[in-house]
Parts: structure tokens; C-alpha cells; sequence
């Protein structure tokens, strides 16, 4: 997998962020966790599906300077730069579009490198918010989304990885709030996302999408397959995953058993099946490809064994028993 890709590079929000905040919640909150929004000290699915890749993801921190590879930031719009203010400070917080502007601004794009794109999760709870403007909401995030997919693009990126929306109709905060907000939940996140992917195609990228919101489906369908006891639920006790570690479960192993962590983030062991999925996708095309080489494989060493046992037999030296079995079936001509 190491000679697939050179490097990753990452852009998004809170699903991606490698601990952006980390410096304020172990610093000044004096909190001895990851300060990722999961179940820490987990790591969030970029950790895991760099290093599948034979590769690094290192978090860009606030207050320092962006020397890393993950510039994704927890709460990030698709293309509204904000402020948070959670931590009694304002602190910038750039969108999707602007962490992609602002690499791009100072770094020369690797075409042997793979780049995530993934945002529009906080757009669409800015949509839920204000179901006034919800259509216009989504459709300036989905452009911005793409806006930056196609800046990648014309920079001279080749492998653009795109994750879309999970459906957040089926996040314990949707279920909190009633079927009606589920449905309109599950509604807005299709919208984003056949929006996003309609227009990232249209630029002529070469965009490699991810179904996170079929995935999210198929395991609320049938959790128990995927090793899950709890859908439904937070992990944490805590009100945002940023703050919570092991300490903070609601049950022993919480972070394996449960989906969420919080409302709306996976859970240690979630994020990790979203990194073995992405894995599989950006290296099956090469791992197929190896498949005919391998049949080959196969075949020669056969031959070479049937011929090993055919010169045995016409060998005057060894003179062995001619003995001769063969297994098959004659109407499908396979012995």
C-alpha cells in the first residue's frame, strides 16, 4: 500500500480533526486525553487509514504553526469561515474551502498523493436550524465542497478521496429530537450529498467517493453483524466528545460496543471501521489488478509440478510406478 500513494493530506471538520484543539483541552482544560471528537484517547478514522496507506496523519494544533497533514478543524463549514468561542476565547475557524485555499497557498500538490475532502456535516445542522433557508444553505456548502475538490484538481492532484454525509437522521440527536427532525435529517443529507457529488464530477476530477451514509445505514440495520450493541446512544457522559475520554463512558467498553460517542461523532471503534472501509476502497482497484498475475502464478507452478512428475516417470534411471489419478467434472471441462 506504501508504493500506492506518497502521502495523505486531509481537509474537513470534527469527523477528520486529529486534535486541532488538543493544546486547549490538555493545556488549559488540563484534560490528559487526544482532544479528538471521539471516545478518547481513540483516534479519529484519519490515523488509522494513513497508516494503512504506509503513511502518516499529523494534526495541524490552534496556536501553532500548520505543519502537519490534517487540516481538518472540529465545527469547520464547507466554504463560511467562523469563530468558536466554546473555550471563553474566539478562535478562527477555517472552512473546508479555506484549509484547501490556504495549503494550496503555501504547498505545491504531490500527484502521487492521495487528498481527503470531507465536509457539509455542520452545514446541514445549520440547515436543520434554520429550515427557512435550508435549500440555500445546502446548496452554497455543496458548491464550496466542490469549489475546493476542483482547486485540488487544477493544482494537479490525481487521487481525490470524497466522502459524503452520513445520514444524520440515524444520530442519537436526531432520535432525541423526534421522527419528524429524523426524516428531515436523513432528507437534507441525501440532498447534500447526490448535490456535492453531481458537482465534484462535473469538474473532471478524479474523485473516489465514499458511502459513509450507506455504511451508516447497513450497520443501523443490523448492528450485532458489525460487532454493535448500541446505535442509539452516546458513549460519553460527557456533552461533547471533545471532552471525553476513558473516564467519561457510560458503560465499560462503551467505545467499542457503542456507535457514537456523542450526538453526532463515531465512537473509537466506529471511526475505525470507517478507516478500514476507505483502505479497502482506495486500494482494491490494485489489489484486483494483481489478481491475473497471480492466477499465472499459479498456473506455472503447476506446470512446473506436472512436469517434475512427468520426467520422473520417463526417467530411465528411476524407473517409479506408472500410476495416474485425476478428480473433476467432464461437463464443466474442469479436472
Amino acid at each position: 500500500h506504501a508504493e500506492l500513494y506518497s502521502s495523505v493530506t486531509f481537509f474537513g471538520d470534527s469527523l477528520t480533526d486529529g486534535g486541532y484543539f488538543s493544546p486547549i483541552t490538555q493545556g488549559t482544560l488540563g484534560l490528559n486525553e487526544s482532544g479528538q471528537f471521539t471516545t478518547n484517547p481513540d483516534n479519529v478514522w484519519a490515523t488509522s487509514f494513513a497508516e494503512q496507506l504506509g503513511t502518516t496523519s499529523v494534526a495541524n494544533t490552534v496556536g501553532n504553526p500548520q505543519t502537519g497533514n490534517n487540516y481538518a478543524i472540529g465545527g469547520a463549514r464547507a466554504g463560511v469561515d467562523i469563530v468558536n468561542d466554546d473555550f471563553g476565547v474566539n478562535i478562527p475557524v477555517a472552512s473546508v474551502n479555506t484549509q484547501v485555499n490556504g495549503y494550496l497557498a503555501t504547498k505545491k500538490v504531490d500527484p502521487n498523493s492521495m487528498y481527503v475532502v470531507w465536509g457539509g456535516a455542520n452545514d446541514l445542522l445549520a440547515a436543520a436550524a434554520n429550515p427557512d433557508n435550508a435549500l440555500t444553505t445546502i446548496s452554497s456548502a455543496a458548491g464550496s465542497q466542490v469549489a475546493a475538490i476542483k482547486a485540488l484538481k487544477d493544482n494537479g492532484a490525481n487521487y481525490i478521496l470524497v466522502p459524503n454525509i452520513p445520514d444524520i437522521g440515524l444520530t442519537p440527536t436526531a432520535i432525541a429530537a423526534g421522527t419528524g427532525f429524523q426524516s428531515s435529517g436523513t432528507m437534507l443529507a441525501n440532498l447534500y450529498n447526490q448535490t456535492m457529488y453531481s458537482g465534484a464530477v462535473a469538474t473532471g476530477a478524479n474523485i473516489i467517493p465514499l458511502d459513509t451514509f450507506s455504511l451508516l445505514q447497513q450497520v443501523a440495520a443490523n448492528p450485532n453483524a458489525y460487532g454493535f450493541t448500541n446505535m442509539t446512544q452516546a458513549a460519553c457522559t460527557t456533552e461533547s466528545s471533545l471532552t471525553c475520554g476513558s473516564n467519561n463512558l457510560v458503560t465499560p467498553g462503551a467505545n467499542d460496543s457503542y456507535f457514537f460517542a456523542d450526538g453526532i461523532h463515531p465512537s473509537g471503534r466506529a471511526h475505525q471501521m470507517i478507516a478500514d472501509y476507505a483502505s479497502a476502497v482506495v486500494t482494491a482497484p490494485s489489489l484486483i489488478g494483481v489478481l491475473p498475475h497471480i492466477a499465472t502464478t499459479a498456473g506455472l507452478a503447476t506446470n512446473e509440478r506436472l512436469q517434475s512428475h512427468i520426467n520422473q516417470i520417463q526417467s530411465t534411471e528411476q524407473k517409479p510406478t506408472r500410476n495416474l489419478w485425476a478428480t473433476g467434472e467432464f461437463e464443466n471441462q474442469d479436472i
